[in-house]
């Protein structure tokens, strides 16, 4: 089994671990936060993340099994930074400090906490249900941070405070999110290979190889044995390339 197979499994079981607990231990004449959190992550479909003022959006899906990158551009999400993703947030600690309606009363606003229209954002949704973080200023102390949480099933927004590492996911990267991988098909998988030299508009020529038990033969443009160590060589080198960049990170 690889690493990472066995990494997903100890995610998944941590979840399972925390829903456990937080079901356990919350009221069962209301319903909790924690409870709430930990439910939606462990059923997660949906993740956006939005930077702030600059209003660069990374937005996730869940189709079928598989995580896509949506925004802003499309492609296989990594599953292991999903992963991560939903094993801190259930770690985090949500402590409530006040509601809009007990926050009014006290004579406070919400740009006292930073938590303004041009907040770094984060949204995670289950099915139709979904909870927002607006994110605000650091507090005295310097290891947590203020956030505005919007719990849909709650229809109420909670200032909260949390441990101010939340703030890295607004400000990772696309490629933080992308598996860079160009070639799925693992190497012991692969029977054939095709290659074009040139292109269209131009004198093109070309080589095939495929697989006869564990020896590359050439096809065309003769038949004959190939060296099966340089074959081998080039074929871990190109499944091993990962993309670097994104057009639409610029």
């Amino acid at each position: 089994m690889s690493k990472i197979k066995i990494f997903l499994i100890l995610a998944n079981l941590f979840l399972g671990f925390a829903i456990y607990i937080t079901f356990k231990n919350d009221n069962e004449k209301e319903i909790g936060t924690n409870k709430l959190l930990i439910s939606t992550l462990s059923k997660l479909d949906s993740l956006k993340l939005v930077s702030g003022n600059s209003s660069k959006i990374i937005g996730l899906t869940k189709v079928a099994q598989n995580w896509q990158i949506v925004e802003p551009y499309s492609w296989e999400a990594n599953k292991l930074a999903i992963s991560n993703f939903q094993t801190k947030i259930a770690h985090f600690q949500f402590k409530k400090l006040n509601n809009l309606r007990e926050l009014k009363e006290k004579g406070e606003i919400l740009e006292d906490y930073g938590i303004d229209e041009y907040s770094p954002r984060i949204r995670i949704s289950s099915n139709q249900d979904f909870i927002d973080f607006k994110i605000g200023n650091i507090t005295r102390d310097g290891s947590n941070c203020y956030i505005l949480a919007n719990f849909s099933k709650l229809n109420e927004k909670i200032i909260c405070k949390v441990d101010k590492e939340i703030i890295k996911f607004c400000q990772s990267k696309p490629r933080d999110w992308t598996d860079g991988s160009i070639i799925k098909t693992p190497l012991y998988a692969i029977d054939k290979i095709a290659i074009k030299f040139g292109d269209e508009t131009t004198r093109s020529s070309h080589v095939i190889l495929e697989k006869n038990e564990e020896d590359w033969v050439f096809i065309e443009p003769f038949k004959g044995d190939s060296d099966n160590e340089k074959v081998l060589l080039q074929l871990n080198s190109l499944i091993s390339t990962n993309i670097l960049k994104f057009q639409s990170e610029d």
